[in-house]
């Protein structure tokens, strides 16, 4: 399965997920396929929302590593199988906390994801650009990186 995940490939995987999140968002303003029933939207938003979060994962990463050495891609490919999955697991876990309740004695509700979800994405990017440098920085020295 690895082996389908060439650097053309996870491009266009990522451009494709990119068109999705258009489908949807146009969907969703059209309101073409739900009718009056609104729990419908939410679930059209949803997908809107988990295709633009792969966009996002993968496109910046997948241009980087187009043009360096394949070594390069493939270490962060290796990463990337995991930390996506981690990422978009902590992503679908956090969506569906419900924050429309107070604090019990009239305070404030807040929205949980933002305060949690960006240090993830933060720490994927991180990951992602230490991984590449360093499989990039083995390769100029001539040796693989792990």
């Amino acid at each position: 399965m690895m082996e389908l995940l060439t650097k053309r490939n996870v491009l266009i995987i990522s451009l494709i997920s990119l068109a999705f999140f258009v489908v949807f968002v146009f969907l969703y303003e059209q309101e073409l396929i739900c009718g009056t029933w609104w729990a419908c939207y939410d679930w059209i938003l949803g997908f809107a929302y988990i295709f633009l979060c792969l966009f996002f994962l993968v496109f910046p990463f997948s241009l980087i590593t187009l043009f360096l050495n394949r070594a390069v891609f493939e270490s962060w490919k290796r990463f990337a199988v995991w930390g996506i999955s981690a990422v978009g697991i902590l992503t679908l876990i956090v969506a569906f906390i419900d924050t429309s309740g107070g604090s019990g004695l009239g305070g404030p509700s807040i929205d949980v994801a933002p305060l949690f979800l960006a240090p993830v994405y933060t720490l994927y990017f991180l990951a992602s650009f230490i991984v590449i440098g360093k499989a990039w920085w083995a390769g100029r020295k001539g040796r693989v990186a792990e």
